[in-house]
């Protein structure tokens, strides 16, 4: 059994440059997608529990209460968080800031984020609303049928996921994760600490005028370490954060290329 202690929440969890074609807020290039005609729980839907469910998809929101696309995406995201198969989180970028709106939920480390993915994904710009499924693909999070065929398409490669527990008990969380192929896993915990649900009103930018609700957003992460893909119970002392009594908890498996940036999904849970 390992116990991790706590560490410093880092401001910024790894090193992302700005791509060179970014330079300046004039030359940001930001989408925001049509919002989408169909509503959001008519393609999540709900469903049940059940043993024979695989490994949940992560799939991570990218937003902000500044992009007048996001609210329909926030709500497709909301359907998904109560999806049995599914860890929903919500990473707020702090780009849209400065046109009119601060979103209170904007960090610099989830700009950081959202770069290295389009960085290590090859894309020329990022773009809100973006939702990055397991960590591999993205999709606009306001178009619902490509979101779902992602989905689908990730759950078609569940058998590769690595399933694992979590427990809260107080102020530590207990992680147990199964043996897997010698060679098959070399990758990082991360544990993030989330708000559920919050809701506020807006008063100025493009959604001025508009209440919007958030679920599971993400106010801090912490490297706890690499796994080798060997059978181990951690138990982690939370601090911080996630320690606030309305806090959730999620902790990803994920691979990381040499400079530090976010790869491939390989495991995920959530506790509340």
């Amino acid at each position: 059994m390992k116990n991790r202690s706590p560490q410093p929440f880092a401001s910024q969890p790894f090193a992302s440059q700005p791509f060179a074609s970014m330079k300046g807020l004039g030359a940001l290039l930001v989408l925001s997608v049509l919002p989408f005609t169909l509503s959001a729980r008519a393609w999540a839907g709900d469903r049940a529990a059940s043993p024979a469910d695989p490994a949940p998809t992560v799939v991570e929101l990218f937003t902000s209460q500044g992009c007048s696309s996001c609210p329909p995406a926030d709500a497709l995201l909301g359907d998904l968080a109560r999806r049995p198969d599914v860890v929903a989180l919500s990473f707020h970028v702090d780009y849209w800031d400065r046109l009119g709106w601060p979103d209170p939920h904007a960090t610099a480390w989830g700009t950081d984020r959202q770069r290295a993915y389009a960085q290590r994904m090859t894309l020329s710009y990022v773009y809100t609303p973006q939702m990055v499924i397991d960590g591999r693909t993205d999709v606009a999070g306001s178009r619902p049928a490509q979101v779902m065929a992602a989905l689908e398409a990730s759950r078609n490669r569940a058998g590769d996921r690595v399933s694992l527990s979590l427990e809260r008990r107080g102020d530590t969380l207990t992680v147990s994760l199964p043996q897997v192929p010698e060679g098959e896993t070399e990758a990082r915990l991360t544990l993030l600490s989330l708000i559920p649900r919050t809701d506020n009103a807006v008063s100025r930018g493009e959604n001025a005028g508009r209440h919007l609700t958030h679920v599971n957003v993400v106010r801090s992460l912490r490297d706890l370490g690499p796994w080798d893909g060997r059978a181990e119970t951690w138990e982690i002392p939370l601090s911080g954060p996630e320690l606030a009594s309305d806090t959730g908890l999620a902790l990803l498996i994920q691979r990381r290329d040499s400079s530090g940036a976010p790869g491939p999904v390989l495991g995920a849970g959530i506790v509340e």
